[in-house]
């Protein structure tokens, strides 16, 4: 039903930015976005609490995972409509759909469905989910309360109007209804003999129930004394379970199992203080939760059933009890009615209305609908009068039950009425109907609060519109911002780290040569500082570039340890790195992004180790599923961490606690970078520690993610290699300290040097000495300068014929960047602060090209 497995990329125009994120973290609405394939790419943290799912659930998987299996029809057709058209079918606002929560709840909502933006084509939906499960929840609750209050007075109307000698069949009738309208398979009444036996008078079973009133008599009432108590006392004994039941009477309980009753309630039935009997009802197929409410109810039909036996057993007090049964009918709720209809004339003789009929429409009204009872059909509202009489019609022909709904004038006004009846054949063929007029309108509210709920939502959809318009406009703002600073904080870690080069072949005292090492020590970690919220950045806004290759895991891995052997070897602690036999030689992915996150979780092992050491695990993850992954598992016997510490560990520039940013330092952003360089490479991330005893990381990364667009990296030659003698090389860079570092490299490269501060007088030298017959071997580009930026001036260049190399040496580091050096004319782009190996090297490789 859905693809677990599909591959998350960075496309920016697939995936929502950071930004758009963060505006639908702060819409209290539950809201996710889709793709025109359904696909979910982003989910907020109102979705996730509402509906229980987390976004890592979602996020890949196509919006049919929330769908119901009753859905799914509508759900392709609003699929094919987004898949065909790109445009999103108008949902119906007040009709609600069923969501499946996390665990196979199902929650009803009304949903709105619509485009972020129809600038682009491939811009996501926005889906936004009103959860009305609480209002499904009251009206259902209501509507349950109303049909079983209409249930309860037609059953006392039955046994107003019943003859004595019907009485068994209308209780057991009774017993049955009751039992199927609260969802059981076993009804019963039981009535004291005596003052020390009682015995099972009445019985109703569904299907597969055996019978009891066989055996069940002349009980002895002490045969459980705990449950006598308290039926004498008027307590009502009901269970949800069984094993619930108190431990103080073993012999109740052992009489419950040994028939495999689920849950059970017992109803006392009281006369003047005194207990003569009880109804009980229970179930042998499921368990079931006895509310209030249908306790109440069944009170009232224990008090109904114990007063029409009384009144049968004693004839004088016939009258007395018929006050009885009126009155409750009185207090019952709706206009309670009965009617009856003669076969032969058709005509219907009223039997009786309660006062509530007085109440609603004024003694005069009342006294016209009790003398007919037609009079209650000409106060239908207009609109309701076609289908109200059809309803009837067809109902009283075929003598089946009315349930309709209709507006009804009252004094009040025209209020939502519902009218139940059913009907009850007399020994001459004439129908008793008994029936139930409820006011309804409360219900009719609540449809209409929905109607306004949907409204509301479509303004909400409207203003986060706006705040992803916003947001747009901030994200070019920030990154402009980022390729600005980038630029100006690299130009002078140029300078530093190229002078300290320069000055390490200098200085020969180990008091100097120590501080050198400092500087670049510290330089470098500037550096990485550096890139690593850059990284951050471009992962946040969805812009990291990938460049896939063949990589051996294993040989990545020893390169890492070469790296930092002389920490591992400070710290004499072991580094052992093993691998199950059947992982492939080579993986395809990007080699520089992993080697960036194993670096990342592997130095952090390496740091807060202080005795034991590192084991590193490679090997598959064994599965149904068809895409094969690989696992690094890198375990540590280091300080370990609390779970709450684990909770936090990957959000960007956080630490465990202030004690480990003292003591051990660092910005908090390694962790964080490598999980989002991971859920990039369609992987995931795992964390498993004990404080004091150390952590485990498992990583785990698809084994093969080729594609039309696949790049191999070329291997990082870090041997140094000097220039050809007698070089030529333009220099055009606008920042003195700059040109000083590369001058000296280059010099002392065998290159013959001359410096521009522009990219006009660039331009001018080149293809001066060009057309003089003594070109330049080499040009190194900075793009970031006065007058005439290095692109404008390649590009001039190139117009005018001008073939030499030229290098493109700039502080924007970014792929874009390089795409847009390589679209100017530019052969190569190299990055600052410059790395003397690297940028003689690319001059190398350069010339051998021309060769």
């Amino acid at each position: 039903m859905h693809n677990s497995g599909h591959n998350k990329g960075c496309d920016s125009e697939s995936i929502p930015n950071q930004l758009v994120k963060a505006i639908l973290t702060m819409i209290a609405d539950p809201v996710i976005l889709i793709d025109a394939d359904t696909r979910i790419h982003a989910v907020n943290p109102s979705f996730e609490k509402a509906f229980r799912w987390r976004a890592s659930d979602l996020i890949g998987d196509r919006i049919e995972r929330l769908v119901p299996q009753s859905m799914l029809a509508t759900y392709n057709a609003v699929a094919r409509n987004l898949k065909e058209t790109g445009s999103p079918e108008v949902l119906d606002t007040t009709r609600e759909y069923p969501v499946l929560k996390k665990g196979g709840e199902i929650a009803h909502c009304v949903m709105t469905l619509s485009r972020l933006s129809d600038d682009y084509a491939d811009t996501p939906f926005l889906v936004t989910f009103k959860d009305v499960s609480k209002f499904r929840e009251k009206e259902n609750l209501l509507l349950r309360q109303v049909d079983f209050n209409m249930l309860v007075a037609r059953i006392n109307l039955n046994f107003i109007n019943i003859d004595n000698r019907e009485l068994d069949g209308c209780i057991r009738q009774s017993l049955g209804e009751i039992a199927r309208f609260v969802d059981v398979d076993h009804g019963y009444a039981f009535f004291v003999r005596g003052d020390d036996t009682c015995d099972n008078t009445y019985e109703w079973c569904g299907e597969n129930v055996e019978p009891g009133i066989g055996e069940l008599r002349d009980l002895d009432i002490d045969w459980s004394s705990w449950f006598w108590r308290e039926l004498a006392q008027g307590r009502t004994i009901s269970f949800s379970q069984v094993k619930h039941s108190p431990p103080e009477d073993e012999l109740f309980r052992q009489y419950l199992t040994t028939r495999n009753i689920l849950n059970i309630v017992v109803i006392p039935m009281m006369s003047d203080d005194r207990c003569i009997g009880f109804i009980g009802f229970d179930s042998t197929i499921k368990t079931h939760q006895w509310s209030p409410m249908e306790i109440d109810m069944l009170k009232v039909v224990g008090d109904i059933i114990a007063n029409a036996i009384r009144l049968r057993e004693n004839e004088a007090a016939l009258r007395i009890k018929e006050q009885h049964f009126r009155a409750i009918a009185e207090n019952s709720p709706g206009i309670v009615y009965s009617y009856r209809k003669h076969i032969r004339s058709g005509r219907r003789t009223s039997i009786y209305f309660n006062r509530e009929l007085d109440r609603l429409f004024g003694s005069e009204v009342a006294g016209r609908i009790r003398e007919d009872t037609n009079v209650l059909e000409t106060l239908v509202h207009e609109d309701d009068i076609a289908h109200t009489q059809m309803a009837l019609s067809r109902s009283r022909k075929a003598n089946l039950s009315i349930d309709i709904e209709m507006r009804v004038k009252t004094l009040q006004g025209y209020i939502w009425m519902r009218s139940t009846a059913n009907s009850i054949p007399l020994e001459n063929g004439d129908r008793l109907w008994n029936g139930l007029l409820l006011d309804v309108s409360e219900r009719k509210r609540y449809q209409e609060q929905l109607k306004t709920n949907s409204r509301e939502l479509e303004k909400s959809n409207t203003s986060l519109l706006k705040a992803k318009s916003q947001a747009d406009a901030a994200l070019l703002a920030k990154n402009a911002f980022l390729a600005n600073i980038s630029h100006e904080i690299r130009t002078p870690l140029t300078a530093i780290l190229g002078f300290t080069d320069i000055l390490a072949e200098e200085v020969t005292s180990p008091v100097g040569k120590e501080a050198l090492e400092v500087i670049r020590e510290n330089g470098g970690q500037l550096h990485q500082i550096i890139g690593d919220i850059l990284d951050l950045a471009k992962i946040e806004a969805n812009k990291c570039e990938l460049s896939f290759s063949r990589v051996s895991v294993i040989e990545l891995l020893r390169q890492i340890e070469i790296q930092m052997r002389m920490r591992i070897d400070e710290k004499e602690i072991y580094f052992v790195i093993s691998c199950d036999d059947d992982i492939p030689d080579t993986i395809l992915t990007d080699q520089l992004r992993l080697r960036q996150i194993l670096a990342n979780i592997i130095g952090n092992a390496i740091k807060f180790t202080d005795s034991g050491g590192i084991n590193i695990d490679v090997g598959l993850v064994h599965g149904s599923s068809a895409d094969r992954m690989i696992r690094i598992v890198i375990r540590d016997t280091g300080i370990g961490m609390k779970q709450e510490e684990i909770a936090k560990l990957f959000e960007p520039f956080t630490q465990a606690d202030a004690t480990t940013i003292r003591k051990y330092g660092g910005t908090g952003l390694g962790l964080s970078i490598s999980k989002g360089l991971i859920e990039i490479l369609s992987g995931r991330i795992d964390v498993q520690s004990v404080p004091g005893q150390g952590s485990e990381f498992s990583v785990v990364i698809p084994i093969d993610q080729s594609d039309s667009t696949t790049k191999i990296v070329p291997t990082d030659d870090r041997t140094l290699r000097p220039l050809p003698s007698g070089t030529r090389v333009l220099i055009a860079e606008d920042n003195p300290t700059n040109c000083l570092v590369i001058s000296h490299i280059l010099t002392r490269a065998n290159a013959e040097i001359q410096v521009v501060e522009n990219g006009a007088v660039a331009r001018d030298t080149a293809l001066q000495a060009w057309r003089e017959g003594n070109p330049f071997d080499v040009i190194l580009m900075d793009i970031q300068m006065p007058v005439l930026d290095g692109h404008r001036a390649t590009e001039a260049l190139r117009k005018a014929g001008y073939l030499g190399i030229i290098i493109a040496l700039t502080a924007h580091t970014s792929e874009r960047d390089r795409e847009l050096s390589l679209q100017a004319g530019c052969d190569m782009h190299s990055n600052k602060p410059i790395d003397r190996i690297r940028l003689l090297n690319a001059i190398n490789l350069q010339l051998e090209k021309r060769q």
